[in-house]
């Protein structure tokens, strides 16, 4: 399978976040801990986070929104390091991502809806659409053997532009969307030119 590295920003978080959360997983390791487990607490804190944006409590959300984030990182660590790595474990890890995302932007969008902001609430859909596509369009690609990961926006860099969005309050959460939206659906355009580029070379 041929593979595009993924971003420098996904790179380096990804090697920092195992460098800091290394004594963690080894006590995840040997308190037996299954990582399926570890998947489904990084999804319920999603809901939960998606439920503070709902109610308007957006530094709660950025809270939840970081921890469920160490919880996303430490369930393929600790599968790593206990032996655990299953197919099954991987395809079930990126569903729950999916459902994390969705509860997220539900929350957003419901929180929208009550502020009668009809124009962020389109804004929240066309970024779920987008991260989603993201990820489907690597996952596609991963299946016709091209394993594409261009594009500035993979799942990292969005939710670090959900947690710099509440950091900033609710007034200018809409513009960290907006950053979202465009840089998703660019994200999408940049890995579907690539799988063109490298199907019509390779016929």
């Amino acid at each position: 399978m041929v593979q595009i590295d993924r971003s420098p920003f996904s790179r380096f978080l990804k090697l920092r976040g195992r460098k800091v959360l290394q004594p963690v997983v080894i006590l995840l390791v040997r308190s037996g801990i299954h990582p399926h487990w570890i998947s489904g607490m990084g999804l319920l804190l999603s809901l939960l986070s998606g439920i503070a944006f709902w109610q308007g409590s957006f530094r709660l959300a950025g809270i939840l929104l970081a921890v469920g984030g160490i919880f996303d990182t430490l369930d393929g660590e600790v599968a790593k390091a206990s032996n655990k790595q299953s197919r099954f474990g991987a395809f079930l890890d990126s569903t729950l991502d999916r459902y994390g995302e969705f509860f997220l932007f539900f929350g957003i969008f419901l929180y929208y809806t009550q502020a009668r902001m009809p124009v962020a609430q389109v804004l929240t859909l066309i970024a779920l659409f987008g991260s989603l596509l993201v990820s489907y369009l690597r996952a596609r690609s991963e299946g016709i053997g091209e394993g594409v990961r261009t594009g500035p926006l993979e799942r990292p860099e969005r939710i670090l532009l959900l947690l710099l969005g509440t950091l900033a309050g609710e007034r200018f959460f809409i513009f960290f969307l907006w950053a979202l939206a465009v840089l998703a659906h660019l994200t999408a355009f940049l890995r579907i030119r690539e799988v063109w580029k490298r199907t019509k070379k390779n016929g």
